[in-house]
């Protein structure tokens, strides 16, 4: 199984032995990104995006520009006074300008038509709210979980828990794997499960009981 966004949620620390020793002088973004949601700090997004750009860590991890896109799409939808100012902290190309663009398209933001290098890559009739969209892949899986650190909104953490209905599939693995490595270092989701539990029916129910009952202290 492949666990893709846990490679973002843990990628300043413990993703793999590479891409960690690579990040160490960035690992403030680690904290900002998966704890974001908390105090919803803004003030280093630029910081935050020029980095993606000079570090080409999205180049050596590709899997992760859905769930930065997801994050960031968040972000520019809370500070749309901000936007303008954030696109021009680089000269964005290759994966970072893609991780932006993908963002700009998911918040329906009209200044994708003159930041994008083909705006036509993203017509479609009408916007895509991320959190409406179904999680039926783990790429999708990601971007909720983006969603959900820079929000920290339950929505997000639902449609992960909806996977698990996904019965035998790598997807409803990815979510199961997912949400215990979350319930275990940010409260707000193992609240969440715990509630989803008591509601839930079938597979799905199973599921949630057997997550809590591993997230719960000997």
């Amino acid at each position: 199984m492949k666990k893709l966004f846990l490679i973002f949620v843990l990628a300043f620390s413990i993703a793999s032995p590479t891409f960690a020793q690579q990040s160490t002088p960035d690992d403030r973004f680690g904290g900002w990104m998966t704890y974001y949601y908390k105090d919803k700090n803004s003030s280093q997004t630029g910081d935050f995006m020029k980095w993606l750009q000079t570090s080409q860590m999205l180049e050596r991890n590709p899997n992760a520009i859905l769930p930065i896109a997801a994050f960031l799409s968040v972000i520019f939808d809370d500070n749309p006074e901000k936007v303008s100012e954030w696109l021009k902290v680089d000269n964005f190309s290759g994966a970072a300008k893609k991780a932006i663009e993908t963002a700009l398209w998911l918040n329906g933001d009209a200044k994708l038509k003159e930041f994008a290098t083909k705006p036509e890559n993203y017509v479609r009739p009408s916007p895509v709210k991320l959190s409406e969209i179904k999680v039926e892949s783990a790429a999708q899986l990601d971007g909720m979980w983006g969603g959900f650190f820079a929000s920290g909104d339950p929505v997000y953490v639902k449609k992960i828990i909806g996977a698990l209905e996904l019965e035998g599939s790598l997807t409803q693995a990815a979510a199961e794997w997912s949400l215990a490595s979350n319930m275990k270092q940010h409260e707000l989701v193992n609240q969440i499960v715990q509630s989803e539990a008591k509601t839930r029916t079938g597979i799905v129910k199973q599921k949630l009981d057997d997550l809590v009952a591993k997230a719960a202290p000997l």
